[in-house]
């Protein structure tokens, strides 16, 4: 018999059974979603802000990289740093990024000795650890932060800035493609290149957009696949992920005379 005709039955005024453990278990069920929902949101915010922060470091960090080039540039009739250093028998010895140490804020060259190469037996053992130096040359949060690897690379090739022998005048790229759209240096992600290796981006590797060239060329570990980048007139911007690769490579040459705007990359 059921609770109506139960009640109905015995004489006693209908009631409504209560629905109180019930109540109880939705509004706990409702806290516990509620509470999710909240700390969610505060740890998103937290990561947030994490990111923004490396991205921010990462950026001053490339243009302080950027600021010691130009001022290696002033010292050197306009000459930019050469892509590789190497001594008199024409053999790399170091990468443009130690040939900027003496002009980069919070860096010297300490007990690094130049006329050597990065693997003799003095300067080894002062580049086998993670330091401060090569923290200078990584964006936070990325693969190469905390290691000896490097976060930025230039272009290397015959029409670049940057070629293997010989250096090119920021006076001609002025008169060629201009300063503002000449790429100088580039973020580049999972290369696995130590900050002092004299190894670079080849002009060749720029076959795809900054989205699908991780590993290869300019990239980020972010998520929005922006890498950071200064040109040759020394401003800093994050580079469009789809970027189309002629582009790509119109801006990492010097004097192709391509019909470049800021709104193509």
């Amino acid at each position: 018999m059921n609770d109506v005709n139960e009640s109905a039955a015995s004489g006693q005024p209908l009631t409504p059974k209560s629905h109180w453990p019930a109540f109880r278990v939705g509004l706990v069920l409702t806290e516990g979603i509620f509470a999710f929902v909240v700390a969610y949101a505060i740890v998103g915010q937290i990561v947030s802000a994490r990111a923004r922060d490396e991205q921010s470091t990462g950026l001053r960090n490339v243009r302080n990289i950027g600021l010691a080039a130009l001022n290696y540039s002033g010292g050197n009739d306009f000459l930019l740093p050469p892509a590789v250093l190497r001594d008199d028998q024409g053999k790399p010895q170091h990468s443009w990024r130690v040939a900027l140490l003496g002009l980069m804020d919070g860096a010297s060259y300490g007990d690094f000795d130049l006329s050597q190469p990065t693997d003799s037996p003095l300067n080894k053992p002062l580049l086998a650890t993670p330091s401060p130096l090569s923290e200078m040359f990584q964006v936070p949060g990325s693969p190469a932060h905390k290691t000896l690897n490097s976060s930025f690379f230039v272009i290397t090739g015959n029409e670049t800035p940057f070629p293997q022998n010989g250096q090119v005048s920021q006076d001609d790229i002025s008169k060629n493609d201009g300063l503002t759209t000449t790429l100088m240096i580039v973020e580049a992600a999972n290369m696995d290149i130590t900050w002092t290796e004299p190894k670079d981006i080849p002009f060749d590797a720029l076959n795809a957009s900054p989205k699908d060239l991780r590993g290869k060329g300019p990239s980020t570990h972010r998520s929005e696949g922006a890498p950071l980048a200064i040109f040759c007139d020394g401003h800093g911007t994050m580079l469009n992920p789809k970027t189309d690769p002629t582009v790509l490579k119109a801006i990492s040459t010097w004097k192709g005379k391509e019909p470049v705007t800021l709104e193509d990359f």
